[in-house]
């Protein structure tokens, strides 16, 4: 696949916990982070492969991969979505040590998501779940969780 790529992104301590924090009415395609490093000494940080907040928007086509450890919440690609549809992504981001994880999301309401799939490993989590941590009038279809 031709995706643009982000590489080796690290952010330690509070200083980056997303490439995005917030979008909103936004739309998220082809986007790849490799090897990206998120951990927070703190443990009450939110955490996600590419987007901590997501409100009424689309990702499609996105994909992370690395390494997060240290969150409160932690999601592969999104930590929080509300009416956000998530379609033809995968996470393969291993976390360790957090309250709570979902693979592609962590809490979800009102999400759709199609045709993705997680394999990143989970451990130390109080509560995760392999595709969707927590979810409320989710719509979930072709997916798996390795």
């Amino acid at each position: 696949m031709n995706y643009p790529i982000i590489r080796n992104i690290i952010g330690k301590i509070m200083i980056l916990t997303a490439i995005f924090n917030y979008i909103e009415n936004a739309e998220i395609v082809n986007l790849g982070i490799l090897n990206c490093e998120l951990s927070s000494k703190m443990n009450r940080d939110n955490m996600a492969g590419i987007i901590n907040y997501a409100y009424n928007s689309k990702i499609e086509k996105c994909y992370t991969s690395g390494t997060m450890s240290y969150a409160n919440s932690a999601g592969g690609l999104i930590c929080y979505a509300n009416d956000t549809k998530i379609s033809n992504c995968y996470n393969t981001i291993n976390s360790t040590n957090a309250g709570n994880a979902g693979g592609i999301v962590y809490q979800g309401k009102n999400v759709n998501i199609t045709n993705c799939y997680n394999s990143g490993r989970f451990e130390n989590f109080a509560y995760s779940g392999g595709i969707i941590g927590q979810s409320d009038n989710c719509y979930v279809y072709n997916v798996y969780n390795t």
